[in-house]
């Protein structure tokens, strides 16, 4: 199976290094594909399985059997005529904590939390 998981970027904090490890053992059984939204920002602090594909385009897209959407910055994507059946959401908090006063924020976030999708998550 040809997963892609959409990133923010290669920030350093927690949640990244989550998505990055699950996108390293996932490569055990399936293609893995991981999207960095922003890829500008230095992905050396964390251990990058090379079997993880790090690509700066979703034109892959098209071809992937899953997609995971791990933010809402990238919530977009399951709109996209190319988006695979199968999509998941991976939600690590509430989001929208992250910039209460930014409207657009809350509204990707309102967007990501009301998805038809399946979302989990790793917090209470």
């Amino acid at each position: 199976m040809n997963i892609f998981i959409t990133i923010p970027d290669f920030s350093r904090h927690g949640g990244i290094r989550v998505i990055v490890e699950w996108a390293n053992r996932l490569t055990r059984w399936h293609n893995v594909y991981l999207h960095p939204l922003r890829s500008q920002t230095d992905p050396s602090w964390l251990t990058i399985a090379p079997a993880v594909k790090v690509i700066d385009h979703s034109d892959a897209l098209g071809i992937m059997d899953c997609l995971i959407i791990t933010s809402p910055h990238s919530i977009h994507f399951q709109n996209r005529p190319d988006c695979p059946d199968k999509v998941f959401l991976f939600m690590q908090m509430a989001e929208h904590l992250f910039r209460p006063d930014d409207m657009a924020w809350r509204q990707a976030c309102t967007e990501f939390y009301t998805s038809k999708h399946p979302m989990f998550c790793i917090s209470a």
